[in-house]
């Protein structure tokens, strides 16, 4: 009953916190263009109703997963993530599913002042790499609600599977407003329907990988890290893909070629899932 108690509590706080950032930014005259300045207040409103909740029913902001846990999990998620969108970019290039366009690189490269070449290349996939770890401070936002509160509380009263599902679901739908209101601005020629799926189907898929990574570490920091590394290794690998007309259907998020990837990891997760809820 307790853990119902405060999945209800955190469920009511995030509504009301999410739906505060998202109508002012509805309401801004630049609409998506101005989306940029909610966006990190967005990302951690789960976190704030997790830690709001656990001060509300228990005067205390612990229980989220903060300690540190093994260093194994952080590298299995950084290179995890690095590994899996690389698979997938490879993938859509050498299916001619989109373009390999270098120019991005080099580009990218002069507006860090690096040389053109392996030199520059190298300091490139170097600020990827930092990118990830130091944007682990928005993406924790996220994840001490999602992951850090509502996974361990719902493991404890189903299963690891319907926890998952039911976690992924929300977070999906956490997104929902935003991609209705602006996917005409950021992906135009995506159907909202098909953008909607395919997000959710990722969502869902990524959701079982982060409910392992959150009850075997015992920690919400390696998928706040995961979380990261996805989104700079994601970045700078769509950046480099030139979109034929299929591409956009194929990858970055709204694409297929992601879930379907996530959805074997997600497999594995089920299949090795941890036996025990954390306690923490």
């Amino acid at each position: 009953m307790e853990s119902k108690r405060e999945i209800a509590v955190f469920l009511a706080l995030l509504a009301a916190l999410s739906g505060a950032v998202y109508t002012a930014a509805l309401q801004s005259p630049g609409g998506a263009e101005d989306w940029g300045r909610y966006m990190l207040p967005f990302m951690w409103t789960p976190g704030l109703a997790a830690i709001l909740t656990q001060l509300a029913l228990h005067r205390s902001p612990f229980g989220l997963g903060w300690r540190l846990g093994s260093l194994r999990y952080y590298l299995i998620t950084y290179f995890g993530a690095a590994a899996l969108l690389l698979g997938v970019f490879l993938f859509v290039w050498a299916a001619d599913l989109g373009g390999y366009d270098p120019s991005f690189y080099r580009e990218a490269a002069a507006q860090y002042g690096l040389p053109p070449g392996v030199i520059g290349s190298l300091g490139l996939l170097a600020i990827t790499a930092v990118s990830a770890v130091v944007s682990v401070t928005s993406t924790l936002g996220e994840e001490l609600g999602w992951r850090g509160f509502l996974v361990p509380r719902l493991r404890s009263v189903t299963s690891f599977a319907r926890t998952s599902l039911v976690v992924g679901l929300l977070w999906a739908a956490w997104h929902y407003p935003g991609i209705w209101a602006w996917l005409h601005l950021r992906a135009p020629e995506v159907p909202v329907w098909f953008a909607t799926i395919s997000f959710t189907w990722l969502t869902v898929s990524l959701s079982f990988v982060h409910s392992w990574l959150r009850l075997k570490s015992g920690s919400v920091w390696p998928s706040a890290l995961f979380h990261a590394a996805g989104n700079s290794f994601g970045y700078a690998l769509a950046g480099a893909t030139q979109d034929i007309g299929i591409t956009r259907f194929v990858t970055p998020e709204y694409g297929v070629a992601l879930p379907l990837a996530t959805s074997v990891f997600a497999y594995l997760c089920w299949k090795h899932q941890p036996a025990h809820p954390d306690a923490e």
